[in-house]
C-alpha cells in the first residue's frame, strides 16, 4: 500500500497559488540573470574582447588566468549550463504546481534545482576562493554569480524542507 495518495499529493502542493509557486518562480528569475551574466563572459571570452569590469578591475586578471578555464572549456560556459539546467528544473518545477506540467519530472524538479544549486556554490565557493589566494584579483561578474547561485541555493533548501516532498516514503 503506497503512503501517497493523490489527496495528499494534491494537498501537499496546495493548487496554483502563488504563494506556493513563489519559490520556483524566485530561483527562475535568478537563473536567468545568472544566465545573462554567463553569455556576457563566455562572450568576451571566446570574441577576446575587452571585459566590462567595475570596481578594481581585477576581472581582466581573472578572466585571463589559468583557472578561468577547465579542460579547454570557459568556467563562464560551465556557469551558462549550470544556469540553464536550473532554469529548466524552475520551469518543470511550476509544473509541479499545475501551472504547465506534473508528473515525476515535476515532483523531483525542487530536489533537481536544490543539488544544482549545491554544486554551484560549492564550485564557486572554490572559485572565490582562487580568486583570493592563487589569482589575487576579484571579480565583480564572479561575485555577482556567486551570490546569485547562494541565493538560489537559499531558495531550493527552503523549498524543498518546506514543500515536504523529501518525507515521501515511495517515490515512484
Amino acid at each position: 500500500m503506497s503512503v501517497r495518495s493523490e489527496g495528499v499529493v494534491a494537498g501537499r502542493r496546495g493548487g496554483t497559488s502563488i504563494i506556493t509557486q513563489l519559490p520556483a518562480w524566485a530561483a527562475l528569475a535568478l537563473a536567468f540573470v545568472g544566465m545573462g551574466i554567463s553569455a556576457y563572459l563566455s562572450f568576451v571570452h571566446f570574441n577576446g574582447l575587452p571585459l566590462y569590469c567595475e570596481g578594481a578591475g581585477g576581472c581582466h586578471t581573472v578572466q585571463s588566468s589559468e583557472y578561468a578555464t577547465v579542460l579547454g572549456v570557459p568556467v563562464a560556459l560551465l556557469g551558462f549550463i549550470l544556469y540553464a539546467s536550473i532554469f529548466a528544473a524552475s520551469v518543470i518545477g511550476l509544473g509541479g504546481a499545475g501551472v504547465w506540467i506534473s508528473g515525476w519530472a515535476a515532483d523531483r524538479a525542487p530536489f533537481m534545482v536544490f543539488g544544482l544549486a549545491l554544486s554551484g556554490v560549492l564550485y564557486s565557493g572554490y572559485l572565490t576562493w582562487l580568486e583570493l589566494y592563487r589569482i589575487h584579483a576579484v571579480c565583480a561578474w564572479c561575485v555577482a554569480s556567486a551570490s546569485l547561485l547562494a541565493s538560489i541555493f537559499v531558495i531550493a533548501t527552503v523549498q524543498v524542507i518546506t514543500s515536504g516532498r523529501w518525507r515521501d516514503v515511495d517515490m515512484e
